[in-house]
Formats: C-alpha cells, structure tokens, sequence
C-alpha cells in the first residue's frame, strides 16, 4: 500500500478535525448544563457553566469526562477498522479517525501536568498526600487510551516515509494550525462587536457559523477520509 495525499483529503481531514474540536467543547458546555439546569457561554477556547451554578464533585466528574470520551471514542474506532482483516478503504478509515482527534495533543497536555483527564485525577485524589499522584495517574489513563492505536496506526502506515514523517507530521501539526486559527483568527474575531452578537444566549454568532460550516464541509468530505491508503499495483 500507498499513502496518498491531496487537497480533497486534507479538505475532509481539517474539516472533520475543527468540527471534532467544537464537539469535544459543545459536549462539555451541554453536559455542564443538565445538572445546572441552564446554559452558560460557550467561545472558542473556553466554557463556563451559568452564572451561579456550582456542579456536585460527580457531575464535575462527569462534565470533564465527557469531552474527551468523544476522542476515545473515535479513537479505538479507528483502532478497529484499522485490523488487517478490513479493506483498504476501512483501514484508511481507521487511520483517519485515529488521528483526527489527536492523541498527541492529549498525551502532551497529560506530560505538562493538564488536560481533562489530569484535572479529573486532580479532583478524585484530592486529599492523597502523594501531590503527584493526581499528574502520574491523568499520563498513565492518556497513555493506556492512546498508546495501542498508536501503535497500530504505525505499523499500518506503509514506509519509512509514511511511519517517520507523514504520520507525525499529522499528529503535531494540526495542533499548531488549530492554536493559530484560534489565537490569531477567531479570537480577535470574536472581540469585535459585529461577532460577537449573540442569537443564542451565551452562543456568539461567529461561535455557531463556525460549527456549522465544519459539519456542512463534513458532511460533504467524509467519504475521501477512506482514502488514506491506496493498494499497490
């Protein structure tokens, strides 16, 4: 097998890369909002319960969890069709839906001591004596959920090419592309009056169009993340 590469996939891949961002976000804004019993506000970076609420410990729990759930999930989907016993177009499939939801950006947020899971441990661990157990704990559950398929997708990728350059170069760039879309684009954006109207109480315009526009590309890209991989004649 090939890898091929073109703009049509990488279209469908950073489509389905921000949308999968905004999920992972509107998943914690709504889940946050069942035991508060009202919406907060939700940006591009950051969401905050409404005004006044304060979850139980489980419901913290629950709403931290919840966002990165959606991850995983995908993840080990993509683990699963990426088993020898699956066409090229599944294992293409696979490769695509492992490494849209970045697992290095999770394993890395782990390493520096944050991200969902580790501020989850820091809650459950609170009282330990050993301060970072909460840290070691949050790398090992990241590792244990993203390791395997890792490992999968890299014996799956076919080269040297394809395994020491193409593969982290798509685990690690999307990470810095989405920082300066965000930092530098929708976030200035979003400071301005005529963005940050707000149809929806808490819910900026720009924060909906954006979405949107995701889903819809999505939509009418998914089937080129079948594409990845290309037998050999």
């Amino acid at each position: 097998m090939n890898i091929r590469i073109g703009l049509p996939y990488l279209l469908a891949f950073f489509s389905f890369f921000f949308l999968l961002n905004e999920c992972h976000d509107w998943i914690h804004f709504l889940v946050a909002a069942i035991p508060c019993g009202c919406f907060g506000s939700k940006g591009f970076e950051n969401w905050t319960p409404c005004k006044g609420c304060i979850p139980s410990e489980v419901w913290l729990v629950i709403i931290w969890l919840s966002g990165p759930a959606l991850n995983y999930i995908l993840i080990w989907a993509g683990w699963r069709l990426m088993d020898k016993s699956k066409s090229v177009r599944q294992q293409s499939a696979g490769l695509s839906l492992l490494l849209v939801p970045l697992p290095l950006a999770r394993i890395l947020a782990a390493l520096s001591g944050g991200g969902d899971e580790t501020y989850v441990m820091r809650m459950l661990f609170a009282h330990a004596d050993n301060k970072h157990i909460a840290a070691i704990s949050g790398l090992l559950l990241v590792l244990i959920l993203t390791l395997p398929p890792l490992v999968r997708a890299f014996l799956r990728m076919p080269g040297w090419k394809a395994k020491f350059l193409w593969m982290p170069a798509m685990l690690y760039l999307p990470i810095l592309i989405d920082h300066a879309v965000v930092r530098y684009i929708l976030n200035p954006l979003l400071s301005k009056t005529t963005f940050s109207a707000q149809p929806l109480p808490g819910i900026p315009a720009l924060v909906l169009v954006w979405g949107l526009c995701w889903l819809l590309l999505t939509v009418l890209t998914r089937k080129r993340l079948g594409t990845l991989l290309e037998k050999t004649s």
